[in-house]
């Protein structure tokens, strides 16, 4: 997708390289194809069209801030100028490049080491986060099996041990109606519901507390 060579018949420049630098830069950012964005909602044909056509302000690759460093962006956007005037020389990529990479990596080495500690850091943060994502689903399920079952039954469970059925010589069984629930959900939104019976079964367990 050079814009120079896109139109028959012209011959192939060393601006037109500087151009092709660009776009293989943007597809090392977005790890795509060239134009990556735009082929997602038009065909190769199209792309052509609107980068032969020099319109004002240039059609070109979609690269967004977050995507890479601010000056390797401005790097992108002066060798994919419109006019191949105002596009950088090699050697001026050249010298911009190791500005950009300056303080990063000495060589292949270092960046490799670099990219595997932060990566094992970052690692590290996620592993830490995800557990302490489990030990807190791990007391909220504690908390409901209290509130559910007896501490004695809810502490074998989540022991993993067998619970041993307890033999009672007096023990009460409660049942209950409420009378004209059937008329009462009907007309009451499902929550209002919930908070009901919570309520309602909240205040049982509190007045059986006293016997």
């Amino acid at each position: 997708l050079l814009p120079a060579t896109v139109i028959p018949g012209t011959p192939a420049t060393q601006k037109g390289d500087v151009y092709s630098f660009a776009i293989i830069l943007e597809e090392i950012v977005v790890r795509g194809g060239p134009y990556e964005t735009a082929r997602q909602f038009m065909d190769p044909q199209k792309i052509i069209e609107r980068v032969a056509a020099h319109e004002s302000p240039a059609f070109r690759p979609f690269v967004g801030q977050r995507d890479c460093p601010p000056d390797l962006l401005d790097l992108m956007e002066k060798c994919w100028s419109d006019s191949p005037d105002d596009r950088l020389t090699f050697a001026q990529i050249r010298s911009t490049v190791k500005l950009i990479m300056k303080g990063f990596c000495e060589n292949l080495m270092d960046d490799l080491l670099r990219r595997m500690e932060q990566y094992a850091n970052n690692l590290e943060s996620l592993v830490e986060e995800k557990t302490e994502q489990l030990s807190m689903e791990k007391r909220r399920t504690e908390e409901l099996l209290y509130q559910v079952l007896p501490r004695p039954v809810a502490q074998q469970l989540l022991a993993g041990e067998m619970v041993q059925p307890e033999q009672f010589e007096c023990v009460t069984i409660y049942f209950s109606d409420i009378v004209g629930f059937t008329a009462l959900c009907a007309t009451s939104r499902p929550m209002e519901v919930v908070d009901f019976l919570n309520d309602l079964y909240s205040t049982f367990d509190r007045i059986i507390g006293f016997y």
